[in-house]
Formats: structure tokens, C-alpha cells, sequence
């Protein structure tokens, strides 16, 4: 039989805490943190009403992403993921949130709020052409069906396999709706659950920022235990098959393996498809797609959907790892069909920064692009300049999570027509690299 890993239900915590918060900053600031009678950690974010849109510095490379995906026959599922606060609503110890920022949590239009906030969210990804998932809806729905179920961990923000779950049924449910023709193709094999020895929360948590900033505390966490189980194919399928239409979970610690929360399984259940698990955790929103795309080879078989789960902060948020718009230019070229060489340069030695000066006329914007090829060298990041003999643009090329690579690729945009290349490599960087400019 074919097995997989994954958590599931949760079981009971342990309230172990002998004291009601740590005595140090932050956590004695009732603004930034709420511990409530219960165990409950909350950071002032995750009481948050905003709503979290692409911006518009990466809007237009978003949105040629998706296009890119889906002329590859790629499809693409958002799950947009919340903060946990909208499951709290007027639930916090009035005790606690007197006078302070968490009071709004028990204010009679504050579940209203976070709807509103994030069905914006949900709205604003479907104007880049990708199915989303209303997680929120499907969250209240089944709190309404069971009020004591916990949806995400007391002393974390992540979702608990009870969340991942809802979010899950919520991702085949809307398939079925939206794509039928999808699900039927995908859904090739049934499977079932076998329960595993239960695991508890660790290494992540506030339990962890406490230990960081109050090393001497006598404040002690909780212990949330939950049961983990493993999927198993009943039908349609074997571990040794290869599958003709593979599906992707592609996102970060939510789903990542590594915190066992069972996003994939809970996938493979509601899909009747197997699911390669390519989330990273502490991969925010790119981080998965960029490291897949980097080691992904043409020859494979295009994956038919991707499952992307991306929390709801990283969205707005211009990092290494989410919607910088210097990162999705590093991930565009890589899904490039048959780009047109221009040009190529080689280094016969790394180490030190080198300048190439190119001879093609008008390098600029998004129809060209760069790719540096290292030969037996890995690297998670290059500094590099592109410049047009007077202008500079100094860009930083990076793969911060995932595998080190020996290739790295930037498109090119409309503010420098592009002479020139400087490279810069690590002194103790050896053997030789290429680098080369591409035409969409």
C-alpha cells in the first residue's frame, strides 16, 4: 500500500503556565500581546480588519504569471489564508482587553470587519484569473456546525489540521463548482486515513519569541498535542505509477511537511489525486514556486493544478520571499518556452565582480531577460548591476529558502536600457559561469 503523512483532528492542551504572561517586554505591553485565561496568545496583527491586495508595483507580473501557468496548461487554486483572530470574535477575557487595542475583537461588528476585509482579498486574486478559495466562509461555516472545534493553535498563529482541513474540503468543493472538467481528470484514486501516534507543538509558537526575549521567565506554554494519521490509496492507483496529471501544494509553513499539518493529505482525500507537497516552510508567498520552477525540468509532465496557499500578510508584502516585484522577475523567465538566445558571454573564473557589455540593441523591459549559469558553483544569492553606461539598477537575486542553485535569472524592465552587466561573486566562489540574454 501507498502511505503518506499527515495530522489531523486535535486533542486536548495542557495548560501548564504558572504565570499569566512573561514580566519582560514586549509581552508585558497589553497593546502588542493578549494572553487570555485560557492559554490564548494573540499578537496585535492577528486582531487585524485590513485587507491584503497584490500591489501595484507587482500587479502586472502577477498577473503575467497566471497567463504564463495556464499557457502551459497550468491551472491555479489561491487559498488565501487568514490571521486567526476572525475565529475569536467575542470571545477574549474582557479582563484583558480592557482599555487596550484588543477590545475590538469582542466589538459586536468585528467578525463583519475581518469578512469584509478579506473577501476584498478574495476579489482582488480573482482579477488576476485564479480560482480562490473563501477559507473565511468555509471556516465560519463549520465553526457554526461545531463551536468547539479549534480551527488554529492557542499559542500560534498557524492553523491546526482541524483548519487545514476546512480549507481542504473548501479546495475540492469549489474544483467541482468551478472547473469540473479539471476535477474529473485529476480525480483518479480514492483514499483513505490511518491514525498515527500523536505529535505536540514544537519549535514553533510564541512559546519560541518568549524564550528569545525572556530567557529567565517562569512562564511555561501549553503543550497542544494533536494526533497526526496517513493517507492511503484504496484505488485507482500505486506508489510505482506515474501520474499523467500531476498536482502541486505549493506555499509555506502552513503546508510545508516539516509542521505535519496535512494540507496535502487533506487534498488527496477531497481530490481523489495525489499531491506533491512542494511547500517551504518559512517560504512566505514565492518562495515555493521560485524553487520549483528553478530545478524544474521541461522534459517533466506540466503539473495541471497548483494549490497555492499564501497567508494573507504576505500578500501586501514586498519581501525576498513574497510579492516583490524583483522576485516575480526572477520567476517569469523561468517559465519562458522557447525564448530566443540573443547573446552569450562566459567567465572563465568566478571570484571578485566581472562586467559583460552587450552588443544587442535596445535591451529594455520585459521582453528580454538574463540568465547566469554557474557551472560546478551553487549559490543562494548574486548581487548584481545592470546598467546603460549611466544608470545603474543594483539588483539582488535570491533564493533564501529552497535549494542553492546554479542558475539565476532576472527579466529586464523599462527604467535602463541595458550595455552592461557586473557581476559580483564570493572570493572563494570558484570555476567558471555564463551568462546570456534571452529574448521572449
Amino acid at each position: 500500500m501507498y502511505t503518506k503523512y499527515l495530522t489531523v483532528l486535535a486533542v486536548a492542551t495542557s495548560a501548564m503556565a504558572s504565570a499569566a504572561r512573561p514580566e519582560c517586554a514586549p509581552f508585558t505591553d497589553r497593546n502588542q500581546y493578549y494572553f487570555g485565561s485560557n492559554g490564548q496568545i494573540l499578537s496585535a496583527v492577528q486582531i487585524e480588519t485590513g485587507k491584503h491586495t497584490v500591489p501595484k508595483a507587482s500587479s502586472e507580473y502577477f498577473k503575467r504569471l497566471i497567463q504564463m501557468l495556464k499557457a502551459r496548461g497550468t491551472e491555479v487554486v489561491v487559498i488565501p489564508v487568514p490571521r486567526s483572530g476572525f475565529t475569536l470574535a467575542g470571545t477574549l477575557d474582557p479582563g484583558e482587553v480592557n482599555g487596550n487595542i484588543f477590545s475590538k475583537a469582542n466589538a459586536g461588528d468585528f467578525k463583519a470587519q475581518t469578512l469584509n476585509a478579506y473577501q476584498a482579498t478574495v476579489d482582488d486574486l480573482k482579477n488576476y484569473g485564479v480560482t480562490t478559495v473563501n477559507f473565511m466562509e468555509a471556516a465560519n461555516a463549520e465553526l457554526a456546525l461545531n463551536p468547539g472545534v479549534r480551527l488554529f493553535f492557542l499559542q500560534d498563529g498557524h492553523w491546526r489540521p482541524e483548519g487545514a482541513k476546512v480549507a481542504a474540503n473548501a479546495v475540492g468543493k469549489i474544483l467541482k463548482e468551478q472547473k469540473p472538467e479539471l476535477t474529473k481528470l485529476i480525480s483518479t484514486k480514492t483514499f483513505k486515513l490511518l491514525p498515527l501516534p500523536s505529535v505536540s507543538r514544537d519549535g514553533f509558537g510564541w512559546d519560541v519569541r518568549v524564550k528569545l526575549d525572556c530567557p529567565k521567565t517562569d512562564w511555561k506554554p501549553l503543550i497542544e498535542t494533536y494526533p497526526t494519521v496517513a493517507t492511503e490509496i484504496t484505488s485507482g492507483g500505486s506508489l510505482l505509477e506515474d501520474d499523467n496529471f500531476p498536482v502541486l501544494l505549493a506555499g509555506s509553513s502552513y503546508s510545508a511537511d516539516s509542521y505535519k499539518m496535512g494540507l496535502a493529505q487533506y487534498l488527496e482525500l477531497s481530490l481523489g489525486a495525489s499531491v506533491t507537497n512542494i511547500a517551504i516552510n518559512g517560504g512566505e508567498a514565492m518562495s515555493s514556486i521560485l524553487d520549483y520552477y528553478t530545478f524544474h525540468n521541461p522534459k517533466d509532465i506540466e503539473p495541471k493544478l497548483i494549490i497555492w496557499e499564501i497567508p494573507t500578510q504576505y500578500i501586501d508584502y514586498i519581501s525576498t520571499n513574497s510579492f516583490s516585484p524583483i522576485t516575480l522577475r526572477q520567476i517569469l523567465p523561468l517559465l519562458a518556452e522557447n525564448p530566443v538566445l540573443l547573446e552569450e558571454h562566459s567567465i572563465p573564473k568566478l571570484g571578485g565582480s566581472s562586467t559583460i557589455d552587450f552588443t544587442s540593441p535596445s535591451l529594455r523591459g520585459s521582453s528580454y531577460f538574463i540568465k547566469i549559469s554557474l557551472g560546478n558553483y551553487e549559490s543562494r544569492a548574486m548581487d548584481i548591476v545592470l546598467s546603460d553606461g549611466k544608470e545603474m539598477q543594483k539588483v539582488r537575486l535570491a533564493k533564501e529558502r529552497g535549494r542553492a542553485a546554479k542558475e539565476f535569472t532576472i527579466e529586464l524592465d523599462n527604467s535602463i536600457e541595458l550595455k552592461n552587466i557586473t557581476v559580483s561573486f564570493p572570493d572563494t566562489a570558484s570555476g567558471s559561469a555564463k551568462i546570456a540574454v534571452y529574448k521572449y
